[in-house]
């Protein structure tokens, strides 16, 4: 190497480095921009929403706020509607569509006014007996906070049975739901959205001879329990949707009776003995046009969800339930 070749000086050595990593800075930095406006794009861009329909969730099947005590009443006495007025006042509105629910209760109430006054009064007198004997027993189980924490309150609604005889009830429980709802000062319970079963054939028995009491299952309970106003009795309004078919079960007793009795239901009796043979068969009772009507579901409150049915009130506006109705007395009884 010659001596004579001229050396960059530090300054030009400064330059060149300086001129040569601008082009990567330069370069780095638009990667950089790029980068951070897409990181703002996205950070910007708000999350897709799942907008999908759901049904609701049944709150009786969530954890309570509190522990809760409990109370147990047997609905030992009904006070069955005399006209449509009532019908009207004391049901509920189990499939939210801004309608009391009452079409059972309607299609006893029809039945009945076809009846003799003592057939009718012995009809009331029958159901009221299979509930205290045992047949039917049907228990609401209240329960509250018992440190008085809140005013939630949970009321299920049970078969009950007490094969030992020694008056503390075994309930029967097969999955059911409570209705949830609100305690006030004075122990006034209302709840709702709950699960249940009822004794459908007790309540068509005219007769008073069925031993099966035809538990069936339903959906959208409402219970409202009043304060206690005697040796531990309460008044109860109640409203449930019997699961699909569930009138089919009152058939035969009240085909049975309408061949035994005709006489008690001469009019009933006439139009549904369609073979004029005296007799009103389970077949004829079903294919009348008029017990078609009062047998056919009236409360849409199930919906298909995911290959499920599920409690979807007013969903697909299918009919698939039979709304009870009623209110009674319930006097507070032990259960294990």
């Amino acid at each position: 190497m010659s001596f004579d070749t001229p050396i960059m000086s530090r300054r030009g050595l400064n330059r060149a480095a300086f001129s040569s990593t601008r082009g990567v800075r330069l370069r780095s930095l638009r990667h950089l921009g790029v980068g951070f406006m897409t990181l703002t794009l996205l950070l910007s861009t708000p999350a897709c929403r799942d907008d999908t329909p759901r049904p609701p969730v049944l709150p009786g099947v969530a954890e309570p706020p509190c522990q809760l005590k409990q109370e147990a009443f047997a609905i030992s006495q009904l006070n069955l509607p005399g006209s449509s007025t009532e019908l009207r006042d004391t049901a509920f509105d189990l499939d939210l569509d801004g309608r009391p629910d009452y079409g059972i209760a309607s299609f006893r109430l029809a039945l009945s006014s076809q009846l003799s006054a003592p057939v009718a009064s012995d009809w009331r007198n029958h159901i009221d007996a299979a509930l205290a004997d045992g047949r039917a027993t049907w228990i609401l189980v209240a329960e509250v906070c018992a440190d008085g924490s809140s005013d939630h309150a949970r009321v299920g609604l049970y078969r009950a049975t007490d094969a030992d005889g020694d008056g503390v009830f075994e309930m029967v429980r097969n999955g059911q739901v409570p209705a949830v709802g609100q305690r006030d000062a004075i122990g006034h319970i209302l709840a709702t959205e709950g699960t249940g079963t009822a004794p459908i054939v007790t309540l068509f028995d005219p007769l008073g001879r069925a031993q099966d009491a035809g538990w069936v299952s339903g959906s959208a309970l409402s219970v409202e329990l009043g304060p206690v106003i005697s040796d531990g009795t309460r008044v109860v309004r109640l409203g449930l949707a019997l699961e699909h078919g569930a009138l089919d079960r009152v058939v035969p007793p009240l085909a049975g009776f309408l061949t035994e009795d005709a006489s008690s239901a001469p009019g009933l009796a006439r139009l549904l003995d369609s073979n004029t043979d005296g007799a009103v068969s389970e077949e004829e009772f079903r294919t009348n046009v008029v017990m078609k009507a009062m047998l056919a579901d009236d409360v849409d409150v199930l919906a298909d969800y995911e290959g499920k049915t599920v409690y979807w009130p007013s969903r697909d506006d299918q009919n698939d339930s039979s709304s009870l109705s009623l209110v009674g007395l319930a006097r507070r009884v032990e259960i294990e």
